[in-house]
């Protein structure tokens, strides 16, 4: 019988010692170590794997008003980029150029007047995918890129109009010619579309342009309160009407809605203008006529009003800003799906068809008189109901 040879004492105990802390090692690491490759496994755990375990796969992603607030950051640096570029024409000078920024730098502020989207709704929810939101920042940042090579593009049509202005006027033939007739034959403008200082020099009178955004929204709502006094007890045919009427009431009145709208959008004072006007081409026999009241063409009743203020600050919003909000976002914060502002649109669109849509210096105007009379028509029934 062959035996092996004793070990001694101190082999028997470092490989006892060996193997005790190969085992340690294998039950904290959870690893299946080897011996030959002991001192290689911990350089087989790289970094990337290291944090991805940490890390986990149940983290939560951004919220999407995070993201609305950095494309907002985004839009306020490109816009100041653009303003001191333009400074020196005076574009950056002008309280017009307010409503070029869109006023969404606080888009995404939180609503006190009406709570939180979930708690108020017009219709229900669709089943449409959303708009990725990179795709919505790609196409805000393609529209300021483009308006920053038009406002260039329009430097150099002026520099060039000045020299030919110039050239024009020292020749012999324009010396008879008076300078206001020699200038406007090279840089003649759209009375319609000039701006507010142009039409000041004119004489036309645009006091109607000159407000805050507050009292522009305080104007448009007390348009809509006189429209709907004054349609009480007419009768329309509804065929139009349909796509704006709400099968329940609504849990907020109008004037909540707006203030909501307002709050998450912060549009400028020129869309409630916009939005106005457009109410007053709707609901009233255009353009009214100067002797006796103004008619009621189109009534409307509270039932109608929440769905036509979407359709009014949407197209109204489109005609006036360069840039608009997502189709995605302005559904929420109007509580409707998105397949309903659409028809909303496309319904505002097909009544207020041709010159219905055209919004100029002279249209906010006669929209401006227009409210002027209305005011005294509804004060002046109020106290024959008295």
């Amino acid at each position: 019988m062959i035996t092996s040879p004793p070990l001694s004492h101190s082999c028997g105990s470092d490989l006892i010692d060996d193997t005790d802390m190969e085992q340690d090692l294998a039950e904290m690491l959870e690893l299946p170590l080897k011996t030959r490759c002991l001192s290689n496994n911990f350089a087989e755990l790289l970094d990337y794997k290291k944090a991805r375990v940490s890390e986990g796969e149940g983290a939560e992603r951004r919220h999407v008003e995070e993201l609305l607030q950095d494309a907002s950051r985004l839009n306020d640096l490109v816009g100041q980029g653009m303003a001191a570029e333009t400074v020196g024409r005076g574009w950056g000078s002008r309280d017009s150029c307010a409503s070029q920024t869109n006023y969404s730098a606080a888009a995404t502020a939180a609503s006190t007047t009406c709570g939180s989207i979930t708690h108020f709704r017009l219709s229900e929810s669709d089943s449409d995918e959303d708009l990725p939101f990179e795709e919505h920042l790609k196409r805000v940042i393609s529209r300021r890129l483009a308006m920053r090579q038009w406002h260039r593009e329009d430097g150099r049509l002026d520099m060039l109009s000045e020299s030919e202005f110039d050239t024009v006027s020292n020749s012999p033939t324009a010396s008879s010619a008076s300078p206001r007739t020699a200038k406007g034959t090279y840089r003649r403008k759209d009375s319609a579309l000039l701006t507010p200082q142009d039409n000041k020099d004119n004489g036309c009178a645009m006091d109607a342009q000159i407000m805050t955004a507050e009292e522009a929204l305080q104007q448009f709502k007390e348009d809509i309160g006189v429209v709907v006094h004054l349609s009480q007890g007419s009768v329309a045919a509804a065929t139009d009407r349909n796509p704006f009427e709400m099968k329940a009431a609504a849990s907020v009145t109008y004037t909540q809605y707006l203030d909501r709208i307002n709050s998450k959008c912060m549009f400028a004072p020129i869309v409630y203008q916009t939005a106005g006007c457009l109410l007053l081409r709707l609901t009233l026999k255009w353009p009214p006529l100067e002797p006796g009241p103004v008619q009621i063409r189109w009534p409307i009743s509270e039932s109608y009003v929440h769905r036509l203020i979407v359709a009014l600050i949407r197209v109204s919003t489109k005609i006036v800003e360069d840039t608009v909000h997502s189709h995605e976002y302005f559904s929420k914060v109007c509580g409707i799906s998105k397949k309903l502002l659409m028809r909303l649109e496309l319904a505002l669109i097909l009544v207020l068809r041709g010159d219905g849509l055209m919004v100029t210096a002279a249209a906010l105007q006669a929209a401006s008189n227009a409210r002027f009379r209305l005011r005294q028509q509804s004060a002046l029934q109020a106290g024959a109901a008295r």
